[in-house]
């Protein structure tokens, strides 16, 4: 490894030194891709992976990624980008009108399906029963903070209680002296 540089960075200069640490930890795009993504060129990385801040972040970005406690969460986010790289393909397959029609139906559902459309259940109602789970991780060491939440069962009028009353704030739409006009069916 060659002699790291310390040198001042701009914000915008650390945060795509922090987002090329995390691409190049999680491994799912070769180099060329990832540099190509950030509008960086072979000779902007090799600058940039001498510097001791770029070494610290990567550092960094490859334990946190490959540590045991993140395999939950490192699996779902492969999984996750598996299907977001897969969507062009299922597009192209979808619109192919040389596939059979029921196969097409299927990628079409199935990417309605990921996309949340056609579904009318309100967001947080799931098939686990709706709600939500927010865990934080504050660090190694520290047990995670959990918050779990349901989603209330719909309620109907007659669930409600109405509303209490209080004459001060009555409001009477109609003018002094308004009389309703009466029909002759009434």
């Amino acid at each position: 490894m060659k002699k790291a540089l310390s040198v001042t960075i701009t914000e915008e200069q650390a945060r795509i030194m922090h987002v090329l640490a995390q691409e190049i930890a999680r491994g799912y795009l070769d180099r060329e891709q990832i540099l190509k993504n950030l509008g960086m060129t072979e000779e902007d990385y090799e600058e940039i992976e001498q510097l001791a801040v770029f070494q610290k972040l990567l550092t960094q970005a490859v334990t946190e990624w490959n540590a045991a406690s993140n395999s939950a969460k490192r699996i779902k986010l492969k999984s996750q980008w598996a299907v977001e790289e897969s969507i062009p393909s299922m597009v192209g397959f979808m619109t192919d009108n040389s596939e059979p029609m029921a196969a097409r139906v299927e990628a079409f559902k199935t990417l309605a399906r990921i996309g949340g459309l056609g579904n009318p259940d309100p967001i947080g109602s799931g098939s686990e029963g709706g709600g939500f789970h927010i865990e934080i991780n504050i660090g190694q060491g520290v047990a995670p903070i959990t918050i779990d939440s349901s989603v209330l069962p719909a309620q109907t009028e007659d669930d409600l209680e109405p509303a209490p009353t209080d004459p001060r704030f009555e409001i009477n739409f109609d003018p002094p002296g308004y009389e309703p006009k009466k029909f002759s069916g009434d």
